[in-house]
């Protein structure tokens, strides 16, 4: 059936085209015969007929190929993951040790076609072993996760071929040594000159960029921003429309990422902080915390910014009307958010400082903290009337002005403040012991 299957397909392939061939299952070869074969699932070993040889198999893969009609792409991947263990059911012998038998686990054949590249499960005199827990074996197990997304190294959200081979190989000897203390190490045949693109990452997917922040995808939408419940600077309640979708970071920034960026401690010695990696890094000022963004930018090779106060509004109430994401009963705050420990009877009065991030339940898009603990900075001035003559889609914030936008309450302050449209103010020079921030991402 492999061979129809090939035999149909190949025909109709084009120069531009690209073919993956990737086959699992059992390798033999024979001792009087040099040429190594794959097992299907109805293979019989004594029926050569019934096996697949890589020698017929490289020969199709040719751009001139015996048949006549040639394998016109350009680019084609082997995946070869041949388990060496005995595919007769009634022996539990490794194949290498059967009569007539010999090792087929990185074959030693002819020269790849023209444009093929070969990744083999594992190295010559090795095995390729399953583990129960991942339901596959080892070997196609990680590269099934490398082009999921796991071998976006750069993190551009582009999976390529080189970017795969070097993920799977490492992670595959990895997991074997630490999980079945074996050595099992993927071979590579063949390369191909140029960069091969295998997966395009939608932004639908989650991503952590390289110091550790992990940024959730948020989708275009439109929200009622504002209320009728809050103060003067909340109304009016306006239809708003998120043109664009971004990414927003799920907790506040960290120390240890502000650290990793900056290399400083602006809450060093300071009153009513906690230290440590995963406490938000507060004492930033709006001017900090924009160079934060702006060199976090050019270290990743992406657009980090502060969100506008529309986009941090729309990402809070994640689809919702109440006065909070999770809804209208402040009595449930502790759930969700540190607050009330200077003003207010809140969870954080006997523990005066910003909290470990991400320690409450999140809202319902997957945002950790955006009620209480930390207030976070806006990209926004600030205008008290502002709302009366926003405009209707993917609002900037007033041109100018005196203070910048604070937004989600803090452990210090009332629950009252951290109500998903309560607005709250600071020049954009002031450090305190209850701001700091989070990114998004474009």
């Amino acid at each position: 059936k492999i061979k129809k299957e090939l035999s149909l397909l190949i025909p109709g392939l084009e120069r531009e085209d690209s073919l993956i061939v990737a086959l699992a299952g059992h390798g033999v070869q024979f001792k009087a015969d040099k040429e190594p074969y794959f097992c299907p699932l109805d293979a019989r070993i004594s029926d050569k007929s019934t096996l697949i040889s890589l020698l017929w198999l490289y020969d199709q893969l040719k751009y001139d190929n015996p048949s006549g009609v040639g394998c016109k792409p350009r680019q084609k991947l082997l995946l070869y993951d041949a388990c060496r263990n005995n595919p007769t059911p009634e022996s539990k012998r490794s194949i290498t040790t059967s009569r007539g038998l010999a090792s087929n686990s990185l074959p030693q054949i002819a020269p790849l076609p023209e444009g093929l590249v070969a990744l083999f499960s594992c190295a010559e005199g090795q095995e390729a072993h399953q583990h129960e827990p991942l339901k596959h074996g080892v070997f196609f197990y990680h590269v099934l996760e490398g082009l999921k997304g796991k071998a976006d190294g750069d993190r551009d959200r582009k999976i390529t071929l080189d970017e795969v081979i070097a993920y799977t190989k490492s992670q595959t000897q990895i997991y074997a040594r630490l999980n079945l203390a074996i050595s099992q190490t993927p071979r590579q045949k063949g390369y191909f000159d140029g960069i091969w693109e295998l997966n395009s990452l939608p932004d639908t997917i989650p991503f952590t960029n390289s110091i550790g922040m992990q940024l959730v995808p948020i989708q275009a939408g439109s929200f009622t921003m504002g209320s009728n419940d809050g103060g003067d600077n909340e109304k009016p309640p306006h239809l708003v429309t998120i043109g664009q979708a971004f990414f927003m970071q799920s907790t506040e920034v960290t120390q240890s990422q502000w650290q990793a960026v900056m290399g400083t401690k602006p809450w060093k010695g300071e009153v009513y902080v906690k230290e440590g990696s995963d406490y938000p890094a507060t004492y930033v000022s709006w001017e900090d915390a924009v160079a934060f963004c702006q060199k976090l930018s050019q270290g990743e090779g992406k657009t980090y910014r502060l969100p506008t106060e529309a986009e941090w509004e729309y990402a809070c109430r994640a689809g919702t009307t109440s006065a909070y994401s999770f809804g209208d009963d402040a009595s449930q705050l502790s759930d969700y958010a540190w607050w009330g420990g200077i003003l207010g009877d809140g969870n954080a009065k006997s523990e005066q400082y910003a909290h470990v991030v991400g320690t409450k339940k999140p809202n319902p898009w997957g945002l950790y903290d955006l009620h209480g603990n930390a207030y976070e900075w806006c990209s926004d001035w600030y205008d008290k009337e502002y709302y009366a003559n926003s405009t209707a889609r993917d609002p900037n914030g007033p041109d100018s002005g005196s203070f910048r936008v604070l937004r989600g309450g803090s452990w210090y302050y009332y629950a009252i403040s951290a109500r998903s449209s309560y607005r709250n103010v600071r020049t954009p020079d002031l450090r305190l012991n209850f701001i700091g921030f989070r990114v998004v991402a474009e």
